[in-house]
Order: structure tokens, then sequence, then C-alpha cells
């Protein structure tokens, strides 16, 4: 008898347990989904959102950079202003986006890693691939929807949609970044090579 009741009281632990677990995950994903307010686009795959009232999270600002695209950078001009603008279009009037995670949660600058649909149901990350808008940019492990936006800028770049029609593209946004911070270097250098030369002069 004794030994019975153990067994149950063990079995019932572990299903208290799953259940539990069952519960936290639900919660987590049901986080993910809850619609979260753009106050402001950054570039073309960037935004500051805010969560909609009455969701369960604070009432903090999350910079968001959207996984697996790169736009072009606002220095690339007209480019970079064309791919906000589209951005902006995609994410509409209402301003109401809802967030999926993947692996990891946050990018070294401490922005949150995220997948955005539209109020009309776009998956935004694949749209601004697939409008010639912004490249597929697959950063491991965040690799939930590499396919879909694989697929979309093979489309993109056989139909030349968007910058693809104007060779935009020839400079990639990852290019352009390392040759502004090459430039960047060497201008540091030799402003430090002028002041040491002024020193010993």
């Amino acid at each position: 008898m004794i030994k019975y009741a153990m067994c149950t009281n063990y079995y019932t632990c572990i299903i208290s347990t799953v259940l539990c677990l069952a519960l936290v995950v639900a919660v987590a994903c049901s986080a993910d989904a809850a619609p979260w307010r753009v106050l402001k686009i950054v570039d073309g795959d960037s935004l500051i959102v805010v969560p909609v009232r009455g969701s369960a999270r604070t009432e903090r600002r999350e910079e968001v950079r959207l996984i697996g695209i790169d736009a072009p950078e606002i220095g690339q001009r007209p480019w970079g202003i064309k791919a906000k603008k589209h951005l902006r279009t995609l994410i509409g009037k209402g301003g109401l986006v809802e967030l999926q995670l993947d692996t990891e949660r946050h990018d070294r600058y401490g922005r949150l890693l995220a997948y955005a649909w539209a109020s009309n149901g776009a998956f935004i990350n694949e749209r601004m691939v697939a409008d010639g808008y912004a490249l597929a940019y697959t950063v491991p492990p965040n690799v939930k929807h590499a396919g879909r936006i694989a697929a979309a800028q093979k489309k993109a770049r056989q139909n030349r949609a968007g910058l693809w029609k104007s060779h935009s593209f020839e400079t990639t946004p990852q290019q352009w970044r390392q040759k502004q911070n090459k430039e960047s270097l060497r201008a540091t250098i030799s402003l430090q090579n002028h002041s040491l030369f002024s020193l010993n002069f």
C-alpha cells in the first residue's frame, strides 16, 4: 500500500512538472505573437517598437533587427532611403506588427532579433527580399525561415524586382559597411600620426 502511494505521488509529480513546462512554453509563444506598435523605422531592416497596451510585457521600447535580411544602409543613397520607405509601406498605417523570435534573442548591439508580420498577414522579412529592397542574410543559428527568404531573393533577382532593377546590390550592404569601417580606421590612424608629428615638432 505504501509502495503504491509513493508510486502515485511520483507520477503525479512528473505529470505536474510536464504540465508546468507546457504552460511556460505556451506563454512564451503567445508573448512572441502578441502585437507591437512601431514607433520608428530606423532603416530597411530595423525598427523601434513598444508593446501594445494590454500585453503581458513591460512597457519598454525595443529596437528590432529583422532576422535573415540585410537592407542598404541609409548612407547608401538613394537605396537606403528607398528600402526604409518600402519597409514603412509594408508595415502599413496601423503600425502594428507581430514578432517571432528564433534561437538567439539579441544581437551584440542589444537589438531584439525577430521575424515580423504585418497586420494584414504579410511576412515582412520575406517581402523585403521578395520585393527587391533587401538581401537574404543568414546568420546561424537563426535559420528558422532561411529557406523561404533565400527562395524569395532568387525570384527577386530573376525578376529584377525593386533595387535589382538599378543594379543597386553590386555593392552589398555588408561590403559597404566594411568599406566605411576601413575608411574610418584610416582617418583615425592619420589623425593620430598627425598629432604625434605636431608633438614631436
